[in-house]
């Protein structure tokens, strides 16, 4: 089933196991700069699809979409979250 959830500062948020077409909605604290946010994507096929200002460490190349069974470091530095490659 569909199910939103709200990433929380300091905690570790296990979500259910997913198909292709389950639509999730995951929002990412504001936080501070230095903070880390990891993502484990560890489904085969399955993508998360990014909205809002995530960056490579470049910090011009826009992040939309995280492909699946990766694992990704985003670092909020200069008030935007950058992915870490």
């Amino acid at each position: 089933t569909d199910a939103d959830y709200t990433a929380v500062v300091n905690t570790i948020k296990l979500l259910p196991a997913a198909t292709l077409t389950a639509n999730r909605t995951i929002t990412i604290p504001t936080g501070s700069n230095g903070d880390f946010l990891y993502i484990n994507n560890a489904e085969t096929g399955f993508a998360w699809l990014i909205s809002g200002s995530v960056y490579l460490s470049d910090r011009t190349t826009t992040i939309t979409q995280l492909l699946a069974r990766a694992n990704y470091i985003i670092l909020k530095v200069s008030g935007k979250w950058v992915i870490q490659n």
